[in-house]
């Protein structure tokens, strides 16, 4: 079996609006819509892949919103596809290829969900580009219909290739957006080092300090960022906060992870993790925020001899150091995980035990008392 002529030109077409369009929508859509040009279908969903494994759904042509979300609050359990043919390494595959046909049509996914569809015939092609999996198209046709045939599966297997490079091509489009995107905020910050994930947890992106920081704490002094080993510390704090949004509500609010890391005697670092999100193509998407930079001598306060001269609590010190170094209330907040009003209120207390009546007397007061209640260091907390 050979591609036409005509074939051909559609794929050169896909290929350019892979270069060309910032709507994912939009050209997974237009790859369903050539997929049906090749073998008739009556409906499709593309599935997306989710970085823990298995796919999720993205773009669906031709079907009931209705059956779309019962799909994906309960009957996607029961689809024998991702039961058994997603581990598959096949890039073709019908669904009664898999299991017994006869016995699934009795079953309560095909009586209660596809049938009320019109859905029989099920046939699923998968796109591979470079090692990484972008996802599957899932074509379907109803009972009436010739099943897929042998000549669709190989037609199909001749024209996945191609496509899965086409959507190699528009993620790595995305992915130079996203770098324009973020060089405002990577320039903001040069006096850090910064490096930017992509949801995955896969380096977009890392500025000249934070290269430079790998390579003290690794030994590896490989110019270019795909030959970089990155410390896995960097990355744990990022894992950390990607199961709290999992596991919370998608809208809570996500508080940025901090910690102090000793490279060697002189150099003490401190780490800052955060989950973003910006609107990319029309989607919102999340990305990980790394910040590094060095820890710089400070005076720190002795919160037994606080406790002890000024009758303060354990929170009230914390708040107290954090006033100390210069820290608004917003700032203080994120440190210490409480409200701005909460923290407010500790601060109008902290007040009232050290008879003072703004920030700069507080701090004046301590400083005062500094050979009782402050001392000088450089070592990570």
């Amino acid at each position: 079996m050979e591609i036409n002529t005509q074939v051909f030109k559609e794929i050169h077409e896909i290929f350019h609006l892979a270069n060309t369009s910032p709507d994912p929508n939009y050209f997974m859509s237009r790859i369903i819509r050539f997929l049906f040009n090749q073998v008739s279908a009556e409906s499709s969903v593309f599935y997306l892949p989710k970085k823990n494994g298995g796919s999720k759904g993205g773009i669906e042509i031709n079907l009931d919103e209705h059956y779309v979300k019962q799909y994906k609050e309960y009957y996607h359990r029961y689809d024998p596809y991702r039961m058994i043919g997603e581990n598959s390494n096949k890039e073709i595959i019908r669904v009664e290829d898999l299991i017994d046909y006869k016995t699934f049509m009795s079953s309560e996914f095909y009586c209660d969900f596809l049938k009320p569809q019109k859905i029989h015939y099920k046939l699923y092609v998968k796109f591979f580009a470079g090692g990484r999996d972008y996802g599957r198209v899932g074509l379907y046709r109803p009972a009436k219909s010739k099943k897929f045939s042998e000549k669709d599966i190989r037609l199909l297997s001749m024209l996945s290739p191609y496509l899965g490079n086409a959507l190699d091509h528009h993620a790595l489009l995305s992915n130079n957006k996203i770098r324009n995107i973020f060089l405002d905020i990577i320039d903001e910050n040069s006096s850090k080092g910064i490096l930017l994930f992509d949801e995955f947890l896969r380096l977009i992106h890392m500025n000249r300090m934070a290269r430079q920081f790998c390579r003290d704490l690794t030994g590896n002094q490989a110019c270019r960022e795909e030959e970089m080993h990155l410390p896995s510390i960097l990355l744990e704090d990022c894992r950390i906060i990607a199961n709290e949004h999992r596991t919370f509500r998608e809208d809570c609010l996500l508080v940025p992870r901090h910690r102090i890391m000793q490279i060697n005697p002189s150099q003490v670092m401190n780490i800052s993790s955060r989950m973003i999100f910006k609107d990319i193509t029309q989607e919102n998407k999340r990305f990980f925020l790394v910040s590094i930079e060095p820890k710089k001598p400070s005076t720190e306060i002795r919160q037994n001899q606080l406790e002890k001269i000024y009758k303060l609590s354990g929170r009230e010190c914390e708040i107290l150091r954090h006033v100390f170094h210069g820290l608004k209330n917003a700032e203080i907040a994120e440190k210490v995980f409480l409200s701005e009003i909460t923290v407010k209120k500790h601060i109008q207390s902290i007040f009232k035990k050290l008879e003072v009546r703004n920030r700069t007397s507080a701090v004046q007061k301590i400083l005062a008392d500094h050979q009782k209640v402050i001392w000088s260091t450089a070592r990570p907390d």
